[in-house]
């Protein structure tokens, strides 16, 4: 399913997807007005956001919480927004907002094929400290699920739109609507199907594999410190499905 790093360990050679620091993919600015449930690219983002959440990374700069509206103390320095604390005036980390949790680049966090990234380090650090831990990665396991589907429903929505033109609410509605269970089906047939994909998929599509690589080793890991095997909770599919249609509801996680 993955692209191979090159030699720098920087490229996956059979995408050209340089995994330097995309600004979009680290964006967590939340979906605001009446379709935020449209606004896919910042729905996975603050999904990925409650990942860091369940598994107790730091969220705080400054001793302000990401996202905030208190301003920044060092916002000068920081180039901080005025209005999301942690966070440029895009909506996205800022470089010391990631320092602060611990890593120096976004991917960082992700599986990838020659690192198993700090999310499945910290969740592997928890089990050792206490299996009381184990919800807590679940809920994370689910998060990330959650923004694995609104990256793919990004997909569909822009691939096969003209330059220069945006999906329609209706284009996005339509996928909203096939749900969760067949939004991840399109996600693996992209995986089988390479022909699928479009040049500008390549890049969105390193990083759903990262995080489809991060699920998984995270349900494999909980399965090795427990006698009963851990699963995706059915009830969250069940309710981001319902969610995905639902104009004021952010998918419970």
């Amino acid at each position: 399913m993955f692209a191979q790093p090159g030699k720098d360990g920087n490229e996956f050679p059979d995408t050209g997807c340089i995994r330097d620091e995309k600004e979009k993919f680290r964006n967590w600015s939340p979906p605001i007005g009446r379709d935020a449930h449209f606004q896919f690219a910042k729905q996975a983002g603050q999904a990925e956001k409650q990942v860091l959440l369940h598994l107790n990374f730091n969220l705080e700069l400054c001793g302000e919480k990401f996202g905030c509206k208190v301003g920044c103390r060092l916002r000068e320095d920081l180039r901080c927004s005025c209005k999301q604390h942690g966070l440029d005036s895009r909506g996205h980390l800022l470089f010391a907002s990631l320092k602060a949790i611990g890593i120096s680049k976004y991917s960082d966090l992700w599986y990838q094929p020659y690192q198993e990234g700090t999310i499945v380090g910290k969740a592997r650090e928890l089990l050792k400290f206490s299996s009381s831990y184990r919800k807590m990665i679940q809920n994370a396991q689910n998060a990330i699920q959650t923004s694995i589907v609104y990256r793919q429903l990004d997909i569909l929505a822009w691939r096969g739109v003209s330059r220069g033109h945006y999906p329609s609410s209706d284009r996005k509605e339509d996928f909203l609507r096939k749900g969760v269970i067949e939004i991840l089906k399109e996600y693996h047939e992209d995986c089988t199907h390479i022909m699928r994909r479009t040049a500008d998929d390549s890049c969105h599509m390193c990083e759903i594999d990262m995080r489809w690589k991060t699920f998984e080793t995270l349900v494999s890991l909980l399965n090795t410190h427990a006698n009963m095997p851990a699963h995706a909770s059915p009830m969250n599919i069940a309710n981001l499905q319902q969610a995905l249609l639902d104009d004021d509801a952010f998918p419970p996680l």
